[in-house]
């Protein structure tokens, strides 16, 4: 028997099983603290939705730590804004030699994204803030809540668009000419770092394998910011928390460089000032109102037959007034329900189609 269990960052995605059946260790510590009447503590330098539901007004605000200073880089700015992922406050920062540099960016699970040919605004999805696809010449769709819009920059009007497409082939060999030094590259494959190199590249894995830097950099923080992840404001606070205990040791003004299209955003805004409590409550709201977890109960469903079975959902009486159902494509979609009970209730009586191989994930974390 145990009286206390204490979960240390429970907003890391580590603490997440991806396999089926998936389960987070924050709440399976809640489920066995509440059994056998034992407390439950929840560590985070930014707590998820999920821990401040569960918390509700139980909370104690640690404010010795200080975080490093957060800067956003409105990257519309730049001349090269579509093509090009170095700004000229890039180029200032790693040009200063006293400072060492660390650059992220993630090349797998990236946004695409698109932006008014106009104005530059990035087309997002007014109802879940998600970045629009351009499925045809009148259609912008979403890739998380699945509304549609016509082609219209809801910030001018226009109907231009442009696909940012930010070369990243060459991206070493430009921060080598813009830092005018050697620039070295950490990717999940990298087992030792040249630790007298004082500038680095590469995917979030670069925040685990340089032990200390000045300052971190995120070159496109709207890649992983606006993706179809209802909890990609979580997924980038996980990575900018690696980051402030990166630079936490810097002797020398340590600070984080958001480069963003989108500065107006309410998490990037919240960062910046120190202050999450606006951002908390906008994105409790849009959860609720989408039935998002904790708000909701979601599933995965992939493989062969998916789309016969979402549509039967659908056409069914029993269950469609119990579910909604999002298409993704024939062999990807969504169930999404008002809690899990609901949900597995539904799983375990729908029949499924004839031939189908169907994999079910529920409450996924990168859904």
């Amino acid at each position: 028997k145990f009286s206390n269990i204490v979960v240390v960052d429970e907003h890391d995605d580590l603490l997440q099983e991806e396999r089926s059946p998936t389960w987070h260790a924050r709440d399976v510590a809640i489920e066995r603290s509440s059994r056998v009447g034992a407390r439950c503590i929840l560590l985070s330098p930014i707590a998820s939705l999920s821990a401040r539901k569960w918390a509700g007004d139980r909370r104690v605000i640690d404010s010795q730590g200080q975080w490093p200073e957060v800067l956003i880089v409105d990257r519309n700015n730049d001349e090269q804004w579509s093509r090009s992922l170095i700004s000229s406050e890039l180029i200032a920062e790693l040009r200063d030699k006293s400072r060492r540099a660390v650059c992220v960016l993630n090349s797998k699970g990236r946004a695409r994204l698109t932006a008014c040919g106009s104005c530059r605004n990035i087309l997002r999805c007014e109802k879940c803030d998600a970045a629009l696809n351009q499925t045809d010449k009148t259609t912008l769709d979403c890739p998380r809540c699945g509304e549609s819009r016509p082609v219209i920059c809801q910030v001018c009007g226009s109907s231009s668009c442009a696909v940012l497409k930010p070369g990243v082939a060459r991206l070493r060999e430009e921060l080598e000419a813009a830092a005018n030094r050697s620039v070295f590259e950490v990717t999940a494959a990298t087992e030792t770092v040249n630790e007298r190199c004082n500038v680095f590249v590469g995917t979030e894995a670069v925040l685990h394998r340089v032990q200390n830097a000045d300052t971190v950099v995120f070159l496109d923080i709207d890649s992983e910011l606006l993706a179809p992840r209802y909890r990609a404001n979580e997924i980038v606070a996980t990575l900018v928390v690696h980051a402030a205990r990166l630079v936490g040791r810097s002797t020398q003004s340590p600070r984080i460089l958001l480069q963003t299209h989108t500065p107006d955003n309410a998490f990037l805004i919240g960062l910046k000032i120190g202050d999450l409590s606006q951002y908390f409550v906008s994105d409790e709201a849009r959860r609720s109102l989408l039935k998002f977890p904790p708000f909701g109960s979601i599933a995965q469903v992939s493989g062969k037959g998916t789309k016969a079975f979402l549509d039967s959902l659908n056409e069914s009486l029993e269950f469609s007034a119990v579910v909604q159902t999002m298409n993704k494509d024939t062999e990807n979609g969504l169930i999404r329900a008002e809690n899990w009970q609901q949900l597995s209730d539904v799983l375990l009586s729908a029949k499924r189609p004839a031939k189908s191989r169907l994999t079910f994930h529920v409450d996924p974390p990168r859904v």
